[in-house]
């Protein structure tokens, strides 16, 4: 892009100019601050995150999602997928769909996915997609975020020529999880049981430690 003859990237982490982010230190912000939690019910299942929703992750997901530098995603992806690769490899990989609203034009979800199965030597399976009818998460407080019913999503029948398993969600942020356990409960309905969620950043509800 041109602005970056004039503004060239910057490494948030150790300022490094020219880079977008080092990988070398997205891998050792993931290894210091990532973690999982088995704390999603009905269904049940993992969630995998690369750090909580602040500093330097968070502001690389801005980056990402509102200033069009689309590379971050693939990026990101790759580093989540090292992290926790023990969990991932050979899995298939489903991204929760961009909004109808969405301004964007490409899904931030998506690229993550892309980055994750190609370090994990997975496959992409992208079947979901939201209903003409849903309102997006963004800009809704807690308390509104977790009243999603899995009605919301719908399952394109869009299927691969092999689903490998573990099935493992994907999306950018988690805030209740109500998404994640809406898209799982679609895909449970389709006689398919995800056993994993992966995304780059996580807040936890005020009422839980993560001590």
């Amino acid at each position: 892009m041109i602005r970056h003859l004039f503004w060239p990237s910057v490494c948030p982490f150790c300022g490094a100019l020219g880079e977008l982010c080092c990988e070398s230190c997205l891998d050792a912000h993931l290894a210091r601050f990532g973690g999982t939690l088995s704390w999603l019910e009905e269904p049940s299942l993992d969630l995998l995150y690369g750090s909580l929703y602040e500093g330097p992750l968070r502001d690389l997901l801005h980056r990402l999602k509102y200033k069009e530098e689309r590379a971050l995603g693939k990026l990101l992806g790759k580093a989540l997928g090292r992290r926790f690769s023990p969990f991932l490899m050979g899995g298939t990989f489903i991204p929760l769909p961009l909004h109808r609203k969405s301004p964007r034009s490409y899904n931030q979800a998506l690229l993550l996915a892309l980055g994750m199965a190609e370090v994990c030597e997975g496959e992409v399976w992208d079947c979901l997609f939201w209903k003409e009818n849903a309102e997006p998460q963004t800009g809704k407080n807690r308390l509104q975020r977790q009243i999603l019913s899995s009605e919301a999503l719908g399952f394109s029948k869009k299927l691969l020529k092999d689903i490998a398993l573990p099935l493992i969600l994907v999306d950018d942020v988690s805030t209740t999880g109500s998404t994640i356990k809406a898209a799982a409960g679609v895909l449970e309905k389709e006689g398919y049981t995800v056993s994993r969620a992966v995304v780059c950043c996580f807040t936890p509800p005020p009422e839980r430690s993560l001590s």
